[in-house]
């Protein structure tokens, strides 16, 4: 999906402030009342919710284009963690006004519509990725799904990308302990499938690493449109 010049200035007349978040700082907080949605221009966040015990699980990430806090429309109140795990720049907009762009430009209605189906079709992949794959097999597909991703935002270059995340953050992802992480990344890269070296992940062969985690982009499509070009 492709918006016009008048959708795009339309939305960037919507921009009432641009501003950086730094790394492990919070976007939003569980408990906040939000009054503003954001769209992700450079950076890369997660969705997490931390229990009493210490213990987190993160179930999202926010890459380039995407927007987050669309549930101020319904429920203001967080009931779960916006993190920067990079340095991050973000746009923030005025819901109200977001409504009237959203009425008078259809286009921009469908963008928020697949947004919000993204999130939650990728939720669904990724609870079937953590209760019927083998932690190696886990991985390899969180490490496909984010090339596929990253890419269309036109962040991987020949087979490669940057991945701003520890072994504690795809433990707690991937429901696994961060020896059992470090145990998968080293099979990944004996099987010559993917090396993680220095905050980039470097893909040997994408469709045997696509086979082998049993990743069928199909999700990530929604059919035949693709996804709104970033803003």
């Amino acid at each position: 999906m492709q918006f016009s010049a008048e959708e795009k200035a339309a939305l960037d007349a919507l921009i009432v402030n641009k501003r950086p978040v730094q790394r492990r700082s919070y976007l939003l907080r569980e408990g906040d009342v939000s009054n503003t949605v954001h769209v992700i221009l450079n950076g890369f966040l997660c969705r997490s919710r931390v229990l009493s015990s210490g213990d987190r699980q993160i179930f999202g990430y926010l890459l380039p284009g995407d927007v987050a806090g669309l549930n101020v429309f319904i429920a203001r109140r967080m009931d779960y963690d916006i993190v920067a795990l990079t340095d991050c720049i973000v746009a923030d907009m005025r819901p109200q006004a977001l409504l009237s762009v959203i009425e008078e430009h259809h286009a921009v209605a469908k963008a928020l519509w697949w947004q919000s189906l993204a999130v939650e079709v990728v939720l669904r992949e990724w609870i079937v990725n953590l209760a019927l794959r083998k932690s190696d097999e886990r991985l390899a597909h969180l490490l496909c799904e984010l090339m596929v991703r990253l890419e269309r935002v036109g962040f991987v270059e020949s087979s490669t990308y940057e991945l701003p995340l520890t072994q504690q953050d795809l433990g707690d992802t991937l429901g696994l302990t961060s020896i059992h992480v470090n145990r998968s990344l080293r099979e990944l890269r004996e099987a010559n499938l993917v090396t993680v070296k220095g905050g980039k992940v470097f893909v040997h062969n994408v469709e045997r690493l696509k086979r082998f985690a049993g990743f069928d982009g199909a999700y990530l499509n929604l059919g035949s449109d693709k996804p709104p070009t970033p803003m």
